[in-house]
């Protein structure tokens, strides 16, 4: 079962009660016209919005952007590359972003302690960079093999190593000191990420960010908070729920037997099909729904 990636929300995946599951909400897609239509998809880990980190970079960013004015890096969120940009259909998308998550699952069960990623440093480097050295070498792993199966489905995807964050491109040494120095008490250890996919909606410049503050922009398709649960099962069930436009991933569900728990499953299908407006929709959601009685 897939969803089609069309103008829709993200698909926001969280633990709520045990933590053993793990629910994916976005709306739901139109039957749209558009599923063959090839688009540009990037995967990368992005500090949890509001998280301490987030907070950090937000405010060092606009310190650096004061003092030394912007550079290619600004053009996008901050965020450590799992993926380089990839070209794919929303059906094509749909199937990799459940794949993703099914690897990340499994891979967070094989790491013993989830999937962890830790800021080690501020790095500068001939090049004109300054970089946060980042640690997470399962999910480097998870790269690779998240590659691997998305050349099965016809997609082309160049993982990455997972290694780093960049804070600054093009800079001259003076400059490299300068933010460095602004960086210099940024915190450090391991902190909450999200994996994200995102499909890019508009390509900027650099010429365009420093004349109209235009940077690139994206749709979050995938927003899947680690370093999730270690004891979580590696292969989830995926169902949709029609009239909460929801991709639900239920861990705990299909090992359980206790009557209530099936119940309150079965309850929120019936009240996502009593609220559907039109046959078409509740047909289609049927189809794909896979909820045990």
């Amino acid at each position: 079962m897939g969803i089609a990636l069309g103008e829709t929300s993200p698909v926001l995946c969280g633990f709520s009660g045990s933590s053993s599951e793990l629910s994916c909400s976005s709306r739901m897609p139109e039957l749209e016209p558009q599923a063959c239509k090839m688009a540009e998809y990037v995967c990368t880990l992005r500090p949890r919005k509001g998280s301490r980190l987030d907070t950090e970079l937000r405010q060092l960013q606009a310190t650096c952007q004061r003092l030394c004015g912007v550079d290619e890096t600004r053009l996008y969120p901050p965020h450590v590359s799992v993926t380089g940009f990839f070209t794919a259909t929303a059906e094509q998308a749909d199937a990799a972003i459940e794949t993703l998550v099914e690897l990340a699952l499994r891979k967070a069960v094989e790491a013993g302690e989830g999937l962890i990623v830790e800021v080690r440093r501020i790095v500068s480097t001939d090049g004109g960079h300054v970089l946060l050295d980042i640690s997470a070498p399962r999910l480097a792993e998870l790269a690779a093999s998240f590659a691997a199966k998305a050349a099965e489905m016809g997609i082309s995807i160049r993982p990455k190593a997972v290694r780093h964050m960049s804070l600054a491109s093009g800079r001259n040494p003076e400059e490299q000191r300068r933010i460095e120095d602004v960086f210099r008490n940024i915190s450090l250890g391991k902190h909450q990420f999200d994996l994200v996919t995102s499909r890019l909606l508009l390509r900027s410049s650099l010429e365009s960010l420093r004349r109209e503050n235009q940077a690139h922009r994206f749709q979050d398709l995938l927003l899947l908070p680690l370093p999730l649960p270690a004891a979580a099962p590696p292969r989830p069930e995926w169902r949709l729920y029609p009239s909460l436009h929801a991709l639900k991933v239920d861990l705990a569900y299909y090992e359980a037997s206790t009557p209530s728990r099936k119940r309150r499953a079965e309850l929120v299908l019936e009240e996502a099909l009593d609220a559907e407006t039109t046959p078409e929709k509740v047909a289609k959601c049927t189809e794909v729904a896979q909820v045990s009685t």
